[in-house]
């Protein structure tokens, strides 16, 4: 049965941007198509005002910035996808200057999906590409709303204003209807077959729809702080879409993610407390396992979502990791942090290449000899690796056709034994529907 919460255990890591004296770079990410918004106050319930049961007064500046830099992430992560899936073939090493650039663009981009997605032949890391660049549109389509439909989650801090209720409790869930008052929480509307009774009685959210939660062997009557236990700083409830960020989240003195970079050195791992717990990232995490509306047992298999068991994952059920959040954050994360090459998951200033420097230039040579023998203008042949070269042109220029790129129409006949495995749901919209004839790149 999937659970309807999770508890995480962030070490949130903040500095007051007004304290701090620092003016970062603008955070960017697409603005989304004509007639939706992904701004914060659009897409969250939230609130500042003391009177407000949940409100985060004094910490907006905090959760803010976050959330543009949760979508900033993803934004990363799925531009370097789409870079991949839209190769038509691999950069090789060259002494050129701007070749050499383009060629450790492309490690930086691919050295970690190779990793964190077990795929070897271009194939098959085009074809994995393809599919995650499926999950993060399917997260930014979860992060911007109609103005009609109006707010899709719950944002609010601490826990110290719900209360548990017995269940003889009025039902909250008829406020404003004709049934207003007439029934209890343990004895729902039966009209309503599909509204969940609470026989042991429930916590009450006042004010956050649908107001009422309780898990059966997790949840205690009276219990002093539901969600905020001692060392949690952030806390979800999945299926009702309510993040409730408690007050220890923002008590570490420690910078958002976009100043974090300049505090990252060589050698650092992607992984060490500090990198991996920002807020921005258990927010995606949170965000994530919402989208899925389902039991965490893969995503539970990463814990403490370390680097080492995600490849793990990887390595062992390709389909699995597909439905793994940790992988997904990693990899958006190395992208965001764009400074370095986490190849590995361990920061570096240059990729490793010296293998990749080797065989670009077989490769290199390889091309050269065919196309010396490539035939008069108006020929086709076929390179080493069974890719059709595009007729040959007036200038010399070999490149490889698109519609008739093996690599992509049958990455099955070129070993890619992994291509059917996709992730659960990540065409869906939130709403439901199926995305496959939506612009939702944004």
């Amino acid at each position: 049965m999937p659970f309807t919460s999770r508890m995480s255990v962030v070490s949130m890591l903040w500095l007051s941007l007004l304290s701090a004296g620092k003016v970062f770079a603008a955070l960017s990410f697409p603005a989304p198509p004509h007639g939706y918004s992904n701004q914060f106050h659009e897409v969250n319930h939230f609130s500042t005002l003391a009177n407000i049961a949940g409100n985060c007064r004094g910490h907006f500046p905090a959760i803010d910035t976050a959330w543009q830099e949760m979508l900033s992430m993803i934004d990363a992560g799925r531009g370097a996808a789409r870079k991949i899936a839209e190769t038509q073939e691999e950069p090789i090493y060259s002494d050129d200057p701007n070749a050499l650039k383009e060629y450790k663009n492309w490690l930086r981009i691919t050295q970690p999906f190779h990793a964190l997605y077990d795929v070897a032949s271009l194939a098959e890391l085009r074809w994995r590409a393809q599919k995650v660049i499926k999950v993060y549109d399917h997260l930014m389509t979860r992060n911007r709303v109609t103005t009609p439909q109006g707010p899709r989650f719950w944002v609010v801090c601490n826990d110290d204003w719900i209360v548990y209720k017995t269940s003889t409790f009025t039902d909250p869930r008829d406020i404003g209807t004709p049934n207003q008052g007439r029934f209890t929480i343990g004895d729902p509307d039966p009209n309503k077959p599909d509204r969940e009774s609470y026989p042991e009685g429930a916590y009450y959210l006042p004010g956050v729809k649908p107001y009422l939660w309780w898990e059966e062997g997790y949840s205690q009557p009276n219990d002093e702080h539901p969600f905020c236990k001692p060392g949690v700083r952030v806390a979800s409830l999945i299926l009702q879409g309510v993040v409730i960020f408690c007050e220890e989240a923002f008590k570490a003195p420690n910078a958002p993610m976009q100043a974090m970079e300049g505090q990252i050195r060589p050698g650092d791992r992607i992984d060490q407390t500090q990198y991996k717990n920002t807020l921005p990232q258990n927010w995606f995490r949170e965000l994530f396992w919402y989208c899925w509306n389902k039991d965490d047992e893969a995503l539970d298999d990463t814990k403490p979502y370390s680097w080492a068991k995600t490849i793990d994952i990887a390595n062992t059920d390709s389909k699995k990791i597909m439905d793994t959040a940790q992988a997904y954050i990693f990899y958006a994360t190395a992208m965001y942090w764009d400074s370095f090459y986490w190849g590995h998951g361990v920061a570096a200033k240059s990729p490793e290449m010296e293998k990749e420097k080797e065989k670009g230039k077989k490769f290199q040579g390889l091309k050269d000899k065919f196309k010396s023998i490539a035939g008069k203008k108006g020929q086709s042949s076929t390179n080493p690796n069974g890719r059709r070269i595009v007729k040959k042109r007036g200038n010399d220029d070999n490149t490889s056709h698109g519609e008739d790129d093996a690599g992509v129409q049958t990455p099955g006949d070129l070993g890619c034994e992994n291509c059917e495995a996709e992730p659960n749901e990540a065409n869906l919209d939130f709403n439901g529907n199926d995305t496959q004839d939506i612009n939702i790149m944004a």
